[in-house]
């Protein structure tokens, strides 16, 4: 019989934000080319996390590489469950 159990990765990544006039520029320095801006700092991060998240879709979906200077934690969930083909 076979079994699967789940594996989840999580990569953590710095986001940074600066006064821009009246803005915040919010970008990720792993992440070539990933800038942003919000009307406040909060709306800076919430752009610059929905950017990165977009951005490594990408990459995954397109075979593309991942930073490799990354933080990456791998969660193991122990509970595997017989597997039906």
């Amino acid at each position: 019989m076979k079994y699967i159990a789940t594996v989840t990765t999580l990569l953590q990544f710095t986001i940074v934000i600066e006064p821009d006039g009246e803005k915040f520029h919010a970008y990720c320095p792993s992440l070539k080319g990933l800038h942003t801006e919000g009307v406040t700092k909060e709306h800076a991060v919430l752009y610059a996390t929905d950017a990165v998240r977009l951005y490594i879709e990408s990459q995954i979906k397109h075979s593309g590489p991942l930073p490799v200077d990354t933080p990456v934690s791998v969660v193991f969930d122990a509970r595997a469950v017989p597997y039906k083909e």
